[in-house]
């Protein structure tokens, strides 16, 4: 009788945090404005492209309260500094995107 109520205490406690773990990204589907901004600042930024040694990269970056893009972290060593000297602290136009929320944009780099 005891292993019956720990079991369904368990079965119960799952189903109650499950839909806890599921979130989404509001960066699929479709793009809020604001990171449109952001996308068009990145495609301004003259990458040397010749001596790229990625095609993909990840920006992890945030809002703050001044609706300025802070830029925590890229997935390459070869464009963080770049892409955080051209885009940290940018004011964005649009504040469609949620202040101190961690978003993830991935980028492609094309040779041209």
């Amino acid at each position: 009788m005891n292993f019956k109520k720990i079991a369904f205490s368990l079965l119960l406690a799952v189903a109650f945090l499950a839909p806890n773990f599921a979130h989404t990204n509001p960066i699929e589907g479709k793009s809020p404005k604001a990171i449109m901004e952001i996308q068009k600042i990145i495609q301004k930024i003259d990458f040397d492209q010749s001596s790229m040694t990625i095609n993909k990269a990840k920006v992890y970056f945030m809002i703050n309260s001044f609706n300025e893009v802070i830029v925590l972290q890229t997935s390459s060593k070869e464009v963080d500094n770049l892409i955080k000297s051209k885009l940290n602290y940018k004011t964005l136009k649009n504040r469609d995107l949620l202040v101190n929320k961690v978003y993830t944009l991935p980028i492609r780099f094309e040779k041209e």
